[in-house]
């Protein structure tokens, strides 16, 4: 088992029913009790995990992380401590990080770490937003920036797979890049904003069989740089999606650490993993197979899940 740790604030979207990320609490420079919790969770997990753990963190929010990341090693050396980035935003992080942990189970760490990117290309995850003038993780032009000074101008946003802005006048939902059905749609209202144009627009395209409200995300009004925005996430609810990227995943052994990477250089001992050739997921060792083909991500059981026809 390879334990996963996330720095972000990133509540659970309820959506995985097995093993989930931890999410360690912020560190203050000048909170030391803060920092012995922290080294305490990770070695925790260190001790659970076999020496290793996989410690992601939001790409945008990187300072924070890396510092953590930075005191971890020193306090708990010799234990591996992985740090790997992502650019997803707060709602799509947070089930990427639970389906990381839940894929920890079976696979082996370096696996474990190249998942990350095909998780990022595996969902569609974007936002409604009142303006584009503070957008900072997202590609805008100056027209986006006049078009946010007219009157009821709105805007949406995506992050993956793709980044891109576009006018709610202008969206075209021919366009929307639907992930394998079933989908389930995640919505989460913040500061004021409501979830119609998601309904109104977003669920005839997406057909999704299943949509639930979630709380505002705490760093969602950072991230998307609107106090009023309604972020969504569509994910593939079938049950061997999961297997089936992991099983496309090409790995090869480290030349010098040994352990089974898909990168290069290895992101356990940051030496170049040059040697014997990729070899295809479908040969890894016994007892580090993908997990089996069965339910994964389920609706949550209380009344907020509802059929895209409602």
């Amino acid at each position: 088992m390879t334990p996963v740790v996330v720095t972000a604030d990133v509540p659970r979207t309820g959506s995985i029913t097995s093993t989930t990320a931890v999410r360690l609490p912020p560190v203050a420079p000048s909170s030391a009790a803060t920092k012995e919790q922290v080294i305490d969770i990770i070695r925790e997990q260190a001790e659970a995990g076999g020496g290793t753990v996989i410690c992601v963190y939001p790409s945008w929010r990187a300072q924070p992380a890396e510092r953590t990341v930075r005191l971890a090693r020193t306090a708990l050396a010799p234990a591996r401590i992985v740090s790997v980035p992502s650019s997803l935003p707060p709602l799509a992080l947070s089930l990427a990080v639970d389906l990381l942990a839940h894929l920890g189970r079976y696979v082996p760490p370096g696996i474990l770490v190249a998942m990350l990117p095909r998780l990022e290309q595996m969902v569609l995850s974007g936002a409604w937003v009142r303006s584009a003038t503070r957008l900072q993780h997202i590609p805008t032009t100056m027209g986006h920036h006049l078009r946010s000074y007219l009157p009821g101008a709105s805007f949406v946003a995506t992050a993956a797979p793709q980044q891109g802005l576009v006018s709610t006048h202008a969206f075209q939902p021919s366009q929307v890049a639907r992930p394998h059905e079933p989908i389930h749609l995640l919505v989460s209202p913040h500061g004021g904003g409501t979830d119609d144009w998601v309904r109104a627009n977003l669920v005839p395209a997406l057909r999704p069989s299943v949509v639930r409200s979630l709380p505002p995300q705490p760093l969602g009004e950072g991230y998307w740089g609107n106090k009023k925005h309604v972020e969504f996430l569509a994910y593939s609810g079938h049950a061997d999606v999961l297997t089936r990227a992991v099983r496309s995943i090409r790995y090869r052994p480290c030349s010098w650490c040994g352990e089974l990477v898909s990168a290069d250089p290895c992101p356990f001992c940051y030496m170049s993993a040059r040697g014997a050739a990729f070899r295809p997921s479908q040969t890894l060792p016994e007892g580090h197979q993908p997990p089996p083909e069965n339910p994964l991500l389920t609706p949550a059981s209380s009344g907020s899940a509802r059929p895209s026809h409602t």
